[in-house]
């Protein structure tokens, strides 16, 4: 039913034809509409649907290319909310 492409995170449907972003956050996984069935504009609209589930997750990209957790609750005095 699914199709991997060769672009990471995309997936297609293959009985529709609609594209996916395919993530994991928290142990699960999250499949996310492009709402197209063209390979491009799937493509293009892929790295903000990422960026956004990502940030909704409470994780931020690192310029190293790893994945952080930010602090959501930050009540201690002096805490700043950057990544640990």
């Amino acid at each position: 039913m699914w199709k991997v492409t060769k672009t990471q995170f995309l997936v297609r449907n293959s009985k529709s034809g609609i594209y996916y972003a395919r993530l994991f956050a928290s142990g699960k996984e999250i499949r996310k509409s492009l709402r197209t069935d063209v390979y491009s504009v799937a493509k293009a609209r892929l790295p903000r649907l990422v960026r956004d589930v990502r940030k909704f997750q409470g994780f931020a990209p690192d310029p190293s290319g790893a994945l952080n957790r930010r602090k959501r609750d930050c009540l201690v005095p002096g805490c700043s909310g950057e990544a640990s």
